[in-house]
């Protein structure tokens, strides 16, 4: 009779096992794509040869903010940009690349990089350059070459 407590024994432990791996995976996956990604609509600034970017998170609440970049090569054409699908890095945008891209808890964080001009999408804070700028900022910000 033993080996029959032994496989009973087993195979509770293995239902617990499993029953806990369910809900953690189900309350871990939630928690990750309860938010929307990062929206960024890029839109050239011809005169001035500047790419204008509006960045979005709506789920947060967090937005709009206009930042302005300088470009040395042409302007591209305007694109808006969700980044919530995870590609190998880095990867063109308009006017420039992502160098970084977490999306594992939705709205992760963005690096993109404009010809050494670097704008880092933080759920805290939006950073240009070395400047930190909190998400309601009231005015466009422009970015400054390094």
């Amino acid at each position: 009779m033993p080996a029959d407590r032994l496989s009973r024994h087993l195979l509770i432990a293995f239902a617990l096992a499993a029953g806990l791996y369910a809900v953690a995976y189900t309350l871990i996956e939630g928690r990750r794509a309860r938010h929307t990604p990062w929206v960024v609509e890029f839109t050239p600034v011809s005169a001035a040869s500047q790419l204008r970017l509006v960045i979005r998170q709506a789920s947060l609440g967090l937005g709009p903010v206009e930042v302005r970049v300088p470009l040395a090569a042409p302007v591209p054409d305007a694109a808006r940009v969700e980044f919530g699908d995870v590609r190998p890095v880095p990867f063109p945008v308009p006017g420039g690349q992502c160098v970084f891209h977490d999306a594992t808890f939705m709205p992760g964080t963005v690096v993109l990089d404009f010809d050494g001009v670097k704008v880092q999408l933080l759920r805290r804070v939006l950073t240009v350059g070395t400047n930190e700028f909190p998400w309601h900022h009231p005015e466009p910000i422009s970015a400054r070459p390094p």
